[in-house]
């Protein structure tokens, strides 16, 4: 998990480890009223080849052109069927 303060804000960043493929951000601002920001879903879309999310995520910021954009990297996970692999 990665806790996040942006002015009077806080979010908080998790993935699902061994329990899936997907990371999701939570607007924790209001500890009685917590909201889902987003999810990044394993498996479907431009992330179709996420495994597990086992890597901590890392919040920072990217410059595109003269643009400045807050994103979220990450690695890009383990896949299971790669337990069962004869390494020969």
């Amino acid at each position: 998990m990665v806790l996040r303060t942006v002015g009077a804000n806080k979010y908080l960043y998790v993935g699902m480890r061994r329990g899936g493929k997907n990371y999701y951000s939570f607007d924790i601002t209001s500890k009685t009223s917590p909201s889902l920001k987003f999810r990044i879903e394993g498996g479907m879309g431009d992330f179709a080849k996420l495994g597990q999310t086992w890597s901590k995520p890392t919040v920072t910021k990217i410059r595109l052109g003269s643009t400045e954009k807050t994103v979220l990297i990450f690695g890009g996970g383990y896949d299971e069927d790669q337990d069962s692999k004869d390494p020969t």
